[in-house]
C-alpha cells in the first residue's frame, strides 16, 4: 500500500496585510497515490489517515458524517485556513456544506471583512449585489490582501442557504492604533471597540513571538507590538461570533487564519473569556509520502486532504512593499532578487500604471495581479525623481 505523509505543519502567522504583493494559491505541499484497498478503517488509531478522513485529539480516525454530528451540538465552529490556499478553501465549502446538511448553521463570522463593511455583506445576503459590485462596495482588496476567488464559494453557499454572514475584524486604521497603545498605560484606548482581551496563555505568546522572530525585518522593539496585534485581532473576532451567537443562536462557523485557533489558543481563549465554552477547532492537514499522524493537540479534528488536485499555480510575486501616494503607489521596499529588483524597480519609485491601468490604490494592484499567471510580462510605469520610465515585469519563473 502507499503511505502518505502528515507531519505536523506549522505555517509562520500571516496576517491579511502583505509584506510582498502576492497572487495566487498558497501550495507548496506535494501530494501521493493511495490504493483504494489501503484505505485505513474509520476508527484505526494506527494507520495513517487517508484522504477524506478525519482524526480526533486522541488519534482516532472518523468520517465527515461522524464529526459534523458531533459538531453540530457547538456553539462555535472555528474552519482554520492558510490564506489563499485554494485546497484548503475548498475543504471550508465542504466542511460548511457538511455542516448545514447535518444542523442549520446560524451564522457565518468572516475574518476578511471589518465590521464597517457589514452592509455589503448584508446586501450580498439579499441578493442585491453580484460579485464584482460585492467585491468593490465590500473594498474586499482594501481589507483583505488575497484573492477573492477562495472565499466567494462560501459566499455563494451563505446566499443559497440564507447563512447570516458576519465581519468579525477591525479596520487598519483602528487596529494599527489600537495595537500601537500599551494599555495599562491608556486603558481607554479600547473604549466603545472591543472589551479588553483576556491575557494570553504563555505558549500561545511565545509561539507570536517565534513567528516574529522568524521575520526578516523583525525588531525586538516590535514584540509587545506584535502581541497586541493579534490580541485585538482575536478580541474582535471572538466578540463579532459572540454577538453572532447571541442574536442567531448556534452553531455559529468562524472562518480565519489557522494561527487564531490552533492549540485552542487565540479566539478560542477569547471566547471562553466571554462566556462561551462550547467551541469546535477544526483544521485541513496536508497528506504526503511516508505518513505520520498529525499532531493531534493542534485541533480537536483535523482532515486530512490530498493537496493540489486542481489547484492554482503557486503565487507570483512582485517582491515589494508599497505606500499610497499622491500620484500612485511608492514603492518602500524591494526584496532582492524578486521580480519587481529584476526589472529595476527601486525604492523610493512611484508606480503609476500596470498593464496600462492606474494604480492609485493598492487593491487596483492586486487587482491586475491576481490575473497573473507564470510567464505573464506585465509593463509597468514609473515616475523617479520627477522622470516618468516604462518598466516590464517578467514572471518567468513565477516570482
Amino acid at each position: 500500500m502507499t503511505r502518505c505523509s502528515m507531519m505536523p505543519h506549522f505555517p509562520p502567522y500571516r496576517r491579511s496585510t502583505p509584506l510582498l504583493i502576492t497572487t495566487g494559491a498558497v501550495l507548496f505541499l506535494s501530494g501521493c497515490a493511495t490504493t483504494q484497498e489501503g484505505l485505513p478503517a474509520a476508527g484505526d488509531e494506527s494507520a495513517c489517515p487517508a484522504p477524506g478522513q478525519w482524526v480526533e485529539r486522541d488519534g482516532t480516525t472518523m468520517t465527515t458524517a461522524e464529526v459534523v454530528k458531533r459538531a453540530a451540538d457547538y456553539d462555535v465552529i472555528l474552519l482554520g485556513e492558510e490564506h489563499g490556499n485554494q485546497d484548503q478553501h475548498r475543504w471550508q465549502l465542504h466542511t460548511l456544506s457538511a455542516l448545514q446538511g447535518q444542523t442549520i448553521v446560524r451564522a457565518v463570522g468572516l475574518e476578511m471583512l471589518p465590521r464597517d463593511r457589514q452592509s455589503s455583506l448584508d446586501q450580498w445576503l439579499a441578493g442585491d449585489r453580484d460579485e464584482a459590485a460585492f467585491l468593490r462596495e465590500s473594498e474586499w482588496y482594501e481589507h483583505w490582501g488575497h484573492p477573492p476567488e477562495g472565499y466567494l464559494p462560501l459566499l455563494h453557499l451563505a446566499r443559497m442557504e440564507r447563512i447570516p454572514l458576519r465581519a468579525l475584524n477591525l479596520d487598519r486604521e483602528t487596529h494599527g492604533r489600537l495595537a500601537g497603545t500599551d494599555w495599562d498605560d491608556d486603558a481607554s484606548a479600547l473604549e466603545g471597540i472591543i472589551s479588553r482581551p483576556a491575557t494570553p496563555h504563555p505558549d500561545y505568546r511565545d509561539r507570536l513571538i517565534e513567528a516574529l522572530e522568524r521575520h526578516p525585518h523583525a525588531e525586538v522593539a516590535d514584540q509587545e507590538r506584535f502581541v497586541r496585534a493579534q490580541l485585538v485581532w482575536d478580541r474582535a473576532m471572538a466578540e463579532g461570533l459572540h454577538e453572532a451567537l447571541d442574536k442567531h443562536g448556534g452553531p455559529v462557523v468562524g472562518i480565519m487564519g489557522r494561527g487564531h485557533v490552533e492549540y485552542g489558543h487565540g479566539v478560542p481563549e477569547q471566547l471562553a473569556d466571554l462566556g462561551v465554552g462550547d467551541v469546535l477547532v477544526l483544521l485541513p492537514h496536508a497528506t504526503e509520502e511516508d505518513c505520520e499522524p498529525p499532531d493531534t493537540a493542534l485541533a480537536d479534528f483535523t482532515y486530512s486532504y490530498q493537496p493540489g488536485t486542481g489547484s492554482a499555480d503557486a503565487p507570483l510575486r512582485l517582491g515589494i512593499m508599497v505606500e499610497s501616494a499622491e500620484t500612485g503607489l511608492e514603492v518602500t521596499q524591494v526584496s532582492d532578487g524578486s521580480a519587481a529588483d529584476d526589472a529595476g524597480i527601486r525604492a523610493g519609485d512611484i508606480l503609476l500604471e500596470a498593464g496600462g491601468e492606474p494604480v492609485n490604490q493598492q487593491s487596483a494592484l492586486l487587482i491586475i495581479l491576481n490575473n497573473a499567471r507564470k510567464g505573464f510580462a506585465l509593463p509597468i510605469k514609473i515616475s523617479r525623481n520627477g522622470d516618468r520610465k516604462d518598466l516590464l515585469v517578467r514572471f518567468e519563473n513565477g516570482h
